[in-house]
């Protein structure tokens, strides 16, 4: 989690089910910034968070060191799933809804990612220096 401690103050980063614990709560608290994360089923850390699964409330806050977090229940209508997000963006600026439309944006960067590194193998690239391999990006993709 020593990426998230750098992190621009106020940011929000968005995280995929496998990253939220504790540490990611410290890391966002000493840098400032903010997270919405979606949470897994058994990898639930917090007894807070596991009480808040189990039950059938929708919203649930609670302090962890100091932070409020906030989690968030939201129920598919078609499906009936539930999803669980964490995060310690101010309560006045999301509604439940609006945190699962922000955290399916993740797919684009998730896309992204992939083209980039399974189509155009970026991760075989190997530079000093960030411009040489844009550069190269742009030679081939133009």
């Amino acid at each position: 989690m020593e990426i998230a401690v750098g992190l621009e103050q106020k940011s929000l980063t968005l995280y995929d089910r496998l990253f939220f614990c504790e540490d990611l709560i410290r890391s966002h608290q000493a840098s400032g910034s903010f997270f919405a994360a979606r949470l897994k089923d058994g990898g639930l850390v917090l007894p807070q968070i596991i009480e808040f699964a189990k039950s059938s409330k929708r919203n649930f806050s609670f302090e962890f060191e100091g932070s409020l977090i906030h989690l968030i229940k939201v129920v598919n209508p078609r499906t009936g799933e539930s999803a669980l997000f964490a995060t310690n963006l101010p309560r006045s600026r999301f509604k439940n809804k609006e945190i699962n439309d922000l955290y399916a944006l993740r797919w684009e960067a998730e896309t992204a990612n992939r083209d980039m590194t399974a189509t155009l193998k970026v991760e075989q690239w190997h530079s000093h220096f960030l411009n040489e391999s844009y550069k190269k990006f742009l030679r081939l993709s133009g």
